[in-house]
């Protein structure tokens, strides 16, 4: 059995990155030279996956228009002979089957794990206790 899909969670506040977050979605951040969002996936595109769903809130727009095709800005690049700029612009727009899905209400982590052993191909383990029982 291949795994060829990956899930991405991308719809929390960044509410740890404020003020930075206020006015960029915490996955548009840069880590070196490239956003977040971006190395997450890449790396699963180096892990062999081709069809990867990004789950996001409302509010990040930025992070779906990042992995879309932008006719204007290729023109300009083109135009202006910056072609290693549009190739790269080109190659992040076909690098996987990206979805994008909004998550419609946010869910707080702890009835995510309540919903874990309902989800398909998930088998529900007890959990060991920590520590022995005391004698």
């Amino acid at each position: 059995m291949t795994v060829r899909k990956a899930v991405i969670l991308a719809a929390g506040h960044g509410t740890r990155f404020l003020p930075a977050t206020k006015a960029v979605p915490k996955e548009m951040l840069p880590l070196v030279d490239q956003p977040v969002i971006q190395h997450v996936v890449e790396e699963a595109v180096a892990a062999g996956l081709s069809q990867i769903t990004i789950v996001t809130a409302g509010a990040k727009r930025a992070v779906e228009d990042h992995f879309d095709r932008n006719l204007e800005l290729e023109q300009v690049l083109e135009a202006s002979g910056r072609s290693e700029e549009l190739r790269e612009v080109r190659r992040l727009a076909d690098i996987a089957d990206i979805a994008f899905v909004r998550q419609k209400e946010r869910r707080p982590r702890r009835r995510r794990r309540a919903l874990r052993p309902l989800l398909p191909g998930r088998h529900h383990r007890r959990r060991r206790p920590r520590h022995p029982p005391a004698p």
